[in-house]
């Protein structure tokens, strides 16, 4: 009899070390919350809230391998930070990403790797700019194009109505305003400012003279009339013939 029970206790235990080897392997075991993989998550945490500090500065204050080596460190986990299930622990009032910083230094090798990493460009923050608006009004030429040839959309119009091309045309960087034309960008597209001014528009009223001889060619070429009217039924010619007489 007592044979009997020792067997059946030693099968019994057997299996308690097989079910848990298998719940240790699954992948829904792995997932399971547990004191040291929460103390890592909040250590990933703070490591990426010091790069986003230093990102937001208006200048770096540490060399770009010093920067690159952090990113690398932290991994491709980082550039999901900001979507719906990696949400950014810290105040981001401004709603954006680190795509968006990335961009705002036109740090293109980190761009690069970002995007190879899966760093959505569609998100925007909270004045509607995406990463490519932040990189053309900042003149980032490299990154803007970057952006471009990992199909970022050309034509995001931002909360103050304004595309990437209009942003290029305000700074008149008439490197950025060719790649955006170069991949679908449109100095004749319609806008829901208070004025519907185009790039065409703006780049008439402020005299941009290097920006209307681009935009020109670019209509010619395309057999495009340039009179289209804003919300107050001006064209652009008009526009450039009232800066002339204000100039004069």
């Amino acid at each position: 009899m007592s044979l009997i029970r020792f067997s059946f206790l030693s099968r019994l235990l057997l299996s308690g070390v097989v079910l848990l080897r298998l719940l240790q392997s699954s992948s829904w075991a792995m997932d399971w919350p547990t004191r040291e993989s929460k103390a890592t998550d909040s250590s990933y945490l703070t490591t990426a809230q010091s790069l986003w500090n230093d990102l937001e500065k208006e200048t770096l204050n540490e060399p770009y391998d010093s920067i690159k080596i952090r990113c690398e460190q932290l991994g491709p986990r980082l550039w999901q930070l900001g979507n719906a299930q990696h949400p950014i622990t810290w105040p981001n009032p401004h709603q954006y990403t680190f795509l968006h910083l990335l961009a705002k230094h036109n740090l293109k090798t980190l761009v690069q790797m970002a995007l190879q990493q899966g760093a959505p460009t569609h998100k925007t923050d909270a004045q509607g700019q995406t990463p490519l608006h932040w990189a053309a009004r900042q003149g980032g030429t490299a990154t803007v194009k970057l952006l471009l040839r990992y199909h970022a959309t050309p034509n995001p119009v931002d909360h103050q109505g304004y595309t990437p091309l209009h942003r290029a045309v305000l700074i008149e960087n008439k490197k950025i305003c060719h790649a955006l034309l170069h991949k679908g960008g449109s100095p004749l597209e319609i806008v829901s400012n208070n004025t519907g001014q185009t790039a065409l528009h703006l780049a008439a009223e402020a005299e941009k003279e290097t920006i209307l001889d681009l935009f020109s060619k670019w209509l010619q070429q395309r057999h495009l009339s340039p009179d289209v009217c804003d919300l107050n039924q001006v064209t652009p010619l008009q526009l450039a013939i009232q800066a002339c007489t204000k100039r004069e």
